[in-house]
């Protein structure tokens, strides 16, 4: 069970190859290949594919081929879906929008958030009172999970909270109540623009 993933992958990859995909040498899940001038673009993550394409044919192909060798996929085909906890909106003519307004409103719910402010950052956001107490263990932790998720809000799709998140991190093993109030400000500052 453990190396199911890493089977599933393989096979994906398999399957790929055989069809004259190439492997991205920077970033093993995603595979392309030049077919009738149009470039075909696969990304895998667990389970799912991401295809792009411009070309329909090149789309039924591809479909066709994974079906072949899969026998039953699930397919879905809307201008509007998630991956990998992101909203992305194709449904406007050359244009692409992609949110993690669901995860964010899951964020603010879960810290029971419901305010907002206009700057994820106060002017003082690196000051450092080196005289105020380090949170409980339970508080540090928790500071600690907030801030994960918000870097990964911020290097997925708000890098206008990046440089307040990333201050916040080189504190993350002593926490004080000041951060926890930066912390907060950010999730504020989320809450006004989500």
């Amino acid at each position: 069970l453990k190396q199911s993933g890493l089977l599933w992958y393989n096979k994906l990859k398999e399957i790929l190859l055989s069809i004259s995909f190439e492997q991205n040498l920077y970033e093993q899940c995603c595979f392309n290949i030049n077919k009738n001038n149009k470039n075909i673009i696969v990304g895998i993550y667990v389970d799912d594919l991401f295809i792009l394409t411009k070309n329909k044919h090149d789309e039924d192909w591809l479909i066709k081929m994974l079906k072949h060798n899969l026998k039953e996929i699930t397919i879905n085909k809307n201008n509007k879906f998630q991956f990998l906890g992101m909203n992305f909106n194709l449904s406007m003519k050359n244009k692409i929008t992609i949110d993690n307004k669901n995860y964010i409103e899951n964020l603010l719910k879960d810290e029971n958030i419901n305010e907002s402010v206009n700057t994820p950052a106060s002017n003082n956001i690196l000051f450092v009172n080196e005289l105020e107490d380090i949170l409980c263990e339970e508080e540090q932790n928790k500071i600690r999970s907030i801030t994960y998720k918000l870097m990964y809000l911020a290097t997925r799709t708000r890098p206008d909270i990046y440089f307040a998140v990333n201050h916040l991190c080189t504190k993350i093993n002593k926490y004080t109540l000041d951060d926890k109030r930066k912390v907060n400000r950010v999730l504020k500052y989320l809450h006004g623009t989500v």
